[in-house]
């Protein structure tokens, strides 16, 4: 009977070991996967610096590689921007469970509720990458950012453009602000600088709600 027992603890061991083992192969994918996206990133991020030049943009509104700079400000409320990590890692998750096709700098989606899921996952995407204080990378009110002028559009197969998303960059730190964000300042990431929402083909003002969940209404206006 002690050996059957035993035999019994033995493999019991063994499966917990193997439920182990598995357990951290498979953390190790996931994190080999968000250090790949995390470098993707960055390589960005040193490409955006390097299209958009300070000194020359002093004397022209237009910068190495044709872009034309733009400079937003944040308005009405909190407003939130979404690293292009994030919105990239959004879209592995998703593009096997809704149906969504990337072209180009267009994301087109079946349904308005396919669109929403999309972005919610953006938005939580940023709230795990920063938790501190107001969840993702939030924008008080009078934050001035540097748009480098690369859009994403979110769009329905039906031809209507629901979101476009600016690329640009935070220059104001939050701590200055009287009521600022949790955003790093130097953060770049994407802001919905159009929105239709309502998907009549006219452009949503800042007093026209969000889409519901973590959409955004208007908040960024070019100045």
């Amino acid at each position: 009977m002690s050996k059957s027992i035993d035999d019994i603890l033995r493999q019991q061991a063994a499966q917990r070991q193997e439920r182990i083992q598995a357990q951290q192969a498979q953390e190790r994918v996931v994190n080999e996967q968000r250090e790949r996206a995390r470098q993707e990133y960055l390589q960005r991020m040193r490409l955006n610096e390097r299209v958009f030049n300070p000194s020359a943009a002093a004397s022209s509104p237009v910068v190495a590689g044709g872009y034309l700079s733009l400079t937003y400000k944040t308005i009405v409320d909190t407003a939130w921007i979404y690293p292009e990590s994030d919105v990239e890692e959004a879209y592995n998750i998703l593009e096997s469970t809704i149906t969504i096709t990337r072209s180009g700098n267009d994301y087109i989606f079946l349904t308005l509720v396919d669109l929403v899921t999309f972005y919610n996952a953006v938005f939580n995407r940023t709230a795990i990458d920063q938790p501190v204080g107001n969840l993702g990378y939030s924008l008080g009110v009078g934050t001035v950012l540097r748009g480098l002028r690369v859009e994403l559009n979110l769009k329905l197969q039906s031809g209507i453009t629901v979101v476009k998303w600016a690329l640009m960059k935070q220059i104001t730190n939050q701590l200055d602000l009287p009521s600022g964000g949790n955003s790093p300042v130097n953060t770049i990431g994407y802001g919905a600088v159009y929105l239709d929402w309502n998907l009549d083909g006219v452009a949503d003002t800042p007093s026209d709600p969000s889409g519901g969940g973590d959409t955004d209404p208007l908040r960024f206006e070019v100045i």
